[in-house]
């Protein structure tokens, strides 16, 4: 097995906290499980995921196709304001880039790429970033992470992926990519310090508190 040079990380759920999910739950009949179901299946979200859509058809196909008893406009406000980097992940990231390559490997959208660029210091961390909207490919496709490949000029077994979606794990390690199922940066702590990826990293107790 190689040596870890690259650090490849999605972004909600391990190093972003998604709060939209009660947020659609205040305004549909839905509940919290039947969400998630749809949304991870919805064509209207892959669309505008992979730059295929704009952020106005997009709204009004989530208002219209999950029953939304609010406006396209109301919509896009609340939906803007969903990603939230968990404390202490600037300097967890900070921390990291001093010994790996850091890469970020996310499906995402416009609207919340525009958020993380004006309103935080997060993408900055990176070294390389892989958004969906912009590439047009998204996990778990496996032609997102020959992408990445292709990108890095590795191999894929010196890259150490932390995702929060199982799907996506099992995907890239199908194409020899180190992968583990990742929910926190706590849990990317835990999961680096496993594989004795921490040593020689300067980590404090500002970015291991999270």
């Amino acid at each position: 097995m190689r040596e870890i040079e690259t650090l490849l990380f999605d972004l909600g759920g391990v190093l972003v906290e998604l709060t939209g999910i009660a947020g659609m739950m205040s305004w549909s009949n839905l509940d919290e499980e039947e969400i998630s179901h749809r949304w991870m299946h919805s064509a209207a979200v892959r669309r505008f995921e992979s730059g295929n859509c704009t952020a106005v058809d997009f709204c009004s196909e989530m208002v219209d196709e999950f029953s939304l008893s609010t406006s396209p406009e109301n919509f896009r406000k609340a939906f803007q304001a969903w990603p939230v980097p968990y404390p202490g992940v600037c300097e967890l990231l900070e921390r990291l880039s001093t010994k790996f390559r850091m890469v970020c490997l996310s499906n995402t959208n416009h609207l919340h790429w525009e958020r993380f660029t004006t309103e935080s210091e997060l993408l900055s961390h990176f070294h390389i970033t892989l958004p969906s909207h912009i590439t047009g490919k998204m996990k778990p496709d496996p032609e997102v992470y020959y992408h990445a490949l292709d990108v890095l000029g590795v191999h894929p077994n010196s890259i150490f992926f932390m995702d929060d979606n199982q799907l996506n794990i099992d995907a890239a390690l199908a194409v020899g990519i180190q992968a583990e199922l990742t929910r926190s940066p706590s849990g990317v702590i835990e999961n680096l310090n496993e594989k004795g990826l921490l040593a020689g990293v300067d980590m404090d107790e500002k970015s291991t508190s999270s």
